[in-house]
């Protein structure tokens, strides 16, 4: 219904839908909505039923990734042809684009950063595994964190501003940040070469207080000199992002 009205409404106004992407919550592999659980769907053809009912091309992108399309297309990566993306909200998401083309992985599943492993912690992620990266580095890892060590539950941002004040919660609660998510960094550069890395998400909006020591970090756990210098950047979109590189989509599968 909603992208009948879309197409209708661009009629009227003398434009012309070419084709409809579409950003799901969940593992996709060729139009197919493998499984999203957090809206009850699996195994859905959902792009051959959006194309039989509406006449067009359809793509479907996970969701993380499409911010990494966003990012590439008009972002911070605007132009490379091969960037990674990291999104630090609530969880730790993103996507990566090799060639001008995302990478999905044989199940659909590729770029879930959030819950490779990297030592045990304190609380088992919702994934039920124990030191997912999103239990270290994410805005709800960091809040959990300061809470136990401190008893108080601030938010990320208050987090970060008292770290930089100089309480040595705080700053010891976001060290865990730094450290984690540049092992996390440092390794796909590794393996990956990308031109460029982009971190977005509400944990990105600390600005020079997270990106200078990511940096330095990065920088010191690289292998190779020629890979230090990839630059690692904030996210130039915001809520927008999902919705850009669904649109952009087709583009790149």
């Amino acid at each position: 219904g909603l992208c009948k009205n879309i197409t209708d409404s661009a009629k009227k106004s003398g434009r012309k839908v070419e084709a409809i992407g579409v950003g799901v919550p969940g593992i996709v592999k060729k139009g197919e909505v493998l499984n999203a659980p957090n809206i009850f769907w699996k195994n859905e053809p959902l792009a051959k039923d959006l194309s039989e009912a509406t006449g067009l091309p359809v793509s479907l992108i996970n969701d993380a990734t499409a911010v990494a399309v966003a990012e590439n297309r008009i972002g911070a990566a605007k132009g490379r042809d091969s960037v990674v993306v990291y999104t630090l909200g609530t969880g730790v998401g993103g996507g990566i684009i090799l060639d001008g083309k995302v990478v999905e992985g044989a199940h659909g599943i590729a770029s879930e950063f959030g819950h490779t492993l990297h030592g045990p912690n304190f609380y088992t992620c919702n994934c039920g595994k124990n030191g997912c990266l999103e239990t270290y580095a994410s805005a709800t890892g960091l809040i959990r964190r300061y809470e136990k060590k401190t008893g108080k539950r601030l938010t990320a941002r208050e987090i970060f501003e008292l770290a930089g004040a100089g309480d040595k919660a705080a700053q010891e609660s976001v060290e865990v940040v730094i450290d984690k998510l540049s092992d996390s960094i440092s390794n796909l550069i590794d393996i990956l070469d990308p031109e460029v890395f982009v971190v977005g998400g509400g944990l990105s909006k600390a600005g020079d207080a997270l990106f200078i020591p990511l940096r330095r970090a990065v920088r010191k756990k690289v292998t190779f000199p020629e890979l230090a210098d990839t630059p690692i950047l904030p996210a130039a979109l915001e809520n927008e992002a999902g919705i850009v590189g669904a649109a952009f989509s087709g583009d790149y599968l």
